[in-house]
């Protein structure tokens, strides 16, 4: 992949976590997330909203600070584009 590029996942697995982590020197900004997602490090989880709906928001990652999210009832996925 290479800058510009669209980055998206959907999962519709229930009951388990998903982790989104660009490789070491790719960044990803996240345009919009489905369900609840987190954002974390390895050791902290930051939760980002806890809903069924999508959210539009700008949030940056890399291979240090990466999507992580649990499958509910209810799919769940983001998408954004690879800037990096």
């Amino acid at each position: 992949m290479a800058a510009g590029d669209v980055v998206s996942a959907l999962s519709a697995t229930v009951g388990s976590w998903v982790f989104y982590q660009p490789a070491a020197g790719v960044e990803v900004l996240v345009t919009s997330v489905y369900n609840t997602m987190t954002i974390s490090n390895g050791v902290i989880q930051a939760k980002h909203h806890d809903d069924a709906v999508a959210k539009v928001f700008k949030i940056f990652i890399n291979n240090t600070i990466y999507l992580a999210y649990f499958t509910t009832a209810t799919a769940t996925g983001f998408t954004g584009i690879q800037i990096k």
